[in-house]
């Protein structure tokens, strides 16, 4: 994996001291994304399966809104800094017994495709002058090809597009039979159609728009908790949340 150590990336995602960073992370790498983002939108399409749409929102207060539309299953989920957990909505399979896995959800896609795609040390650009890549990764029988581009956007953020481009095969050699009939000739032409059927299609894509800024100011205390599920002692608004134990 190109750009980022794997243990760095999980403890990114999961919001734990990254493994292979200083303990104050340098914003302007791309592969510090997810510590340093306040707001992140993640979109993904053209990949066989249900279009996902993934926001997440870091509030003043260690305080994080996730909000997941996973075909036509939504669900919002909204983390206390005091370890209280809301959610709203349908949640298309099971939930993360973490509360911090529900920001990985949204931002572990766009980070594992550049982590891959970009060089290390990739940095986010400046205004007017676009990041672009065309690059590649490997499967069992050749080449998977991407191309990726990250603009900054004129509300101080980025925005991220990953698209795949071309599924390269490399030509199958034939199969060469034993004389002596002892071993049976193999062909990998099953292994080799399986495998293809793992792979992204051609067109596959994933957005995204950061924003790596201070927290949000907090939501008032009068947001109305109606509708959430809650466990422990109920709260009819959030300020009531902050003040109970979790």
């Amino acid at each position: 994996m190109r750009g980022l150590c794997r243990a760095g990336l999980l403890a990114a995602v999961f919001a734990a001291p990254a493994a292979c960073a200083a303990a104050q992370p340098d914003c302007a790498r791309i592969e510090h994304m997810v510590e340093c983002m306040s707001w992140i939108e993640t979109r993904a399409d053209g990949n066989g399966h249900a279009d996902y749409l993934g926001r997440v929102e870091r509030y003043a207060g260690d305080e994080t809104r996730v909000a997941i539309d996973n075909g036509g299953h939504r669900i919002e989920v909204l983390l206390l800094g005091n370890g209280r957990r809301f959610v709203k909505g349908e949640a298309a399979g099971a939930l993360p017994e973490d509360p911090a896995a529900f920001v990985g959800l949204v931002a572990t896609p766009p980070l594992l495709w550049l982590s891959m795609l970009l060089e290390e040390g990739a940095r986010w650009p400046a205004p007017g002058a676009p990041l672009e890549r065309v690059a590649s990764t490997d499967w069992a029988y050749g080449q998977e090809r991407y191309r990726v581009r990250i603009e900054a956007s004129a509300d101080a953020g980025y925005a991220i597009e990953i698209v795949k481009t071309e599924t390269v095969s490399t030509p199958e050699s034939a199969p060469t039979p034993d004389p002596s009939g002892t071993f049976a000739t193999i062909s990998t032409d099953e292994d080799r159609a399986a495998r293809l059927a793992e792979l992204a299609p051609v067109g596959m894509r994933i957005a995204a728009r950061v924003r790596l800024q201070p927290p949000s100011p907090p939501l008032p205390d009068d947001f109305s908790l109606q509708g959430w599920m809650q466990p422990g002692a109920a709260a009819a608004t959030l300020g009531e949340a902050r003040r109970a134990s979790p």
